[in-house]
């Protein structure tokens, strides 16, 4: 998976995104034609999938054809339209039943002058015309070219009009770099503090530590920091610290690990909880990589399973989850090795009553969604077919306090701070 240490993904972990255009892939470069799938069942690799690409003159993915091995699931086929500026305008979803192509999904996107995502539209075919399954509008406010707030509205199925849900104001320093940002959402025609944050940046321009207070009771109360320590190519260590109003003191909470070979592909996401002085696995994904002629032609991936919740790394084992096989490759623009991958966000962040999940545009694979309590064990699971609407996840079940969300699917493993409040 390609590493691009961006704002916007750091963010996303208690924030609202920082909207721009939508994209069907991570960037120009050298992209496989051909994809094949393997699961690992019964001690043996079986195919599960293969997948045909087909690429724009600058490299965005232009149509994907999925055929599955398993004849109850009808092939998919995406197609994807760019305007004039190479921004993704369109994602028709289709499927194959009764020898035909059917429509299933559609998203279209609107951007302003900026080149910043304005309306996001999520439709359903239901056998005659399209219908708007869920929409969201963003609204921004300006200092200079700079983004000062953004205005989240979720579209309302039963009045047909959108609605005020969230908005994020920000402070910039004087290099243009975010160094406090303020949730609110929209309750009974207001707007009602949510949460804070205060950023802070090393001189590389990458951020150092990051504070998160969330509003209470009329008053601003410390919840968590999270430190960033910086890898080798591309590679990260995010680490969360809680607040302990006892001994007013930020304690070791969450480290989440992530590692990319010398062609900034992944090969290790892990997650770890603080306990009794030392670091427990709760989850865990490597990947093994093989090239030829500097295309990625090969990636295995093996998952950490636990044998019992709590225990420490010593006690569970890798297992082989994926296998991938990538072939007939296109080259456009920079000469780089990089998958089509996915990637995901949620809002709001802490979350009440329900939490919104956004999977990128690159999954057209089955994905599972884990809320995790700080021992590892899951709460609650969700399943996300391809081309599925993002979905709104109910969290008021669940106690305040903090708890992980993880997604796990063929090109994403991947693990989040959430916190219920």
């Amino acid at each position: 998976m390609k590493r691009t240490i961006l704002l916007s993904a750091l963010l996303c972990l208690f924030a609202a995104p920082y909207y721009s255009s939508v994209s069907a892939q991570p960037g120009s470069g050298d992209y496989p034609r051909h994809a094949e799938q393997y699961l690992w069942s019964d001690e043996s690799w079986a195919q599960s999938q293969q997948t045909t690409y087909t690429y724009t003159n600058w490299g965005d993915v232009e149509t994907e054809l999925i055929e599955y091995a398993n004849i109850s699931w009808p092939n998919e086929k995406r197609s994807y339209t760019y305007d004039e500026k190479k921004m993704l305008t369109l994602e028709l979803g289709q499927k194959y039943i009764a020898s035909q192509w059917v429509n299933s999904s559609r998203d279209r996107y609107e951007y302003g002058d900026q080149g910043h995502l304005l309306v996001e539209y999520h439709e359903s075919w239901n056998g005659t015309q399209w219908t708007i399954a869920s929409a969201t509008k963003n609204e921004y406010e300006f200092d200079g070219s700079n983004i000062i707030k953004i205005t989240i509205l979720n579209y309302n199925l039963d009045t047909r009009q959108f609605e005020y849900k969230f908005r994020y104001l920000y402070t910039l320093n004087e290099s243009g770099q975010i160094i406090e940002l303020d949730g609110q959402s929209y309750n009974n025609g207001e707007w009602v503090n949510l949460n804070r944050q205060f950023i802070f940046w090393l001189n590389t321009g990458r951020v150092d530590y990051m504070l998160l207070d969330m509003w209470q009771g009329g008053d601003w109360i410390h919840m968590s920091k999270m430190d960033w320590d910086y890898l080798e190519n591309g590679g990260s260590v995010l680490t969360t610290s809680s607040w302990d109003a006892g001994s007013q003191s930020y304690n070791l909470s969450i480290r989440i690990r992530n590692e990319f070979d010398t062609h900034e592909n992944q090969t290790l996401a892990l997650t770890q909880n603080y306990q009794d002085g030392d670091w427990t696995t709760l989850t865990s994904t490597q990947m093994t990589n093989t090239y030829n002629n500097n295309h990625l032609t090969e990636q295995v991936t093996d998952t950490w399973r636990i044998g019992i919740p709590g225990i420490k790394t010593g006690g569970g084992s890798w297992i082989h989850t994926k296998r991938e096989l990538f072939s007939d490759f296109a080259t456009m623009g920079v000469n780089e090795t990089e998958l089509i991958t996915s990637s995901f966000d949620f809002f709001p962040n802490p979350a009440t009553d329900r939490l919104t999940v956004r999977l990128s545009k690159q999954n057209t694979q089955p994905v599972e969604i884990l809320i995790l309590n700080l021992s590892g064990q899951v709460l609650k699971s969700f399943w996300i077919q391809p081309g599925e609407e993002h979905p709104d996840l109910t969290v008021s079940d669940l106690d305040p306090g903090y708890y992980l969300l993880s997604v796990q699917g063929a090109r994403l493993n991947m693990t989040k701070p959430l916190i219920i409040k």
